[in-house]
């Protein structure tokens, strides 16, 4: 015998498990997002330890030359 029911607990089975498919893609996003702010993070960080000691060797040069 046929529910009407039958198809509305197919159709929310179907919501969910598309739910829980993006669920996993979202989850899978932010951790690689999450991953490149930190490596991004990690550059900058030694990016700017490089600028601070060029400055420091641009400003020991030019006391050099006075």
């Amino acid at each position: 015998m046929f529910h009407a029911g039958d198809n509305l607990k197919k159709m929310l089975e179907r919501e969910i498990a598309y739910y829980r498919a993006q669920n996993e893609n979202l989850k899978k996003e932010l951790s690689d997002l999450e991953k490149t702010y930190s490596n991004n993070r990690t550059r900058l960080e030694i990016i700017s330890v490089d600028y601070e000691e060029s400055e420091e060797m641009i400003r020991i040069l030019k006391s050099l030359t006075k």
